[in-house]
């Protein structure tokens, strides 16, 4: 069963609550989505190429390599240097996964409001979020 979608009204009032300031957020912020995934297809997932890999942990691997000497996400990213699996793993590995993570998918620009409130929400982040909902029907849940 997948998750509860998010209405617009929600997604406004999350946008709302991203209030920038000392030890909130920055004026810029990257959001990520978790979306319904387009290949959720279980009837067609295989269990024998699941088996023939060991599932990587990216995000392990991607922190172990930060913590390398000389690792710098701008200069000396090397990022490009961590395992992964094949194409062909991760196609079907998605067939069995309801949601998708869009990480960082966008910056959002934060809006100073006549109140003098400064969050997240604006009719240009609103209708960038839009974009998302139109390509993938649903939100589940950002930042």
């Amino acid at each position: 069963m997948f998750p509860k979608a998010l209405t617009i009204e929600e997604i406004g009032e999350k946008l709302k609550n991203m209030t920038v300031g000392e030890g909130k957020y920055l004026p810029f912020s990257l959001v990520s989505f978790l979306v319904k995934n387009p290949n959720y297809d279980p009837t067609n997932f295989s269990q024998e190429i699941e088996d023939s890999e060991e599932e990587v942990d990216v995000l392990n691997e991607m922190l172990t390599e930060m913590k390398k000497p000389g690792f710098d996400i701008i200069w000396n990213n090397t990022f490009c240097n961590i395992k992964h699996n094949s194409k062909r793993w991760r196609e079907n590995h998605s067939k069995k996964c309801q949601v998708k993570l869009l990480l960082n998918w966008k910056i959002l620009q934060s809006e100073t409001h006549k109140t003098g409130v400064r969050d997240f929400y604006s009719e240009d982040n609103i209708n960038k979020i839009k974009t998302v909902i139109e390509e993938y029907s649903e939100i589940y849940d950002f930042r």
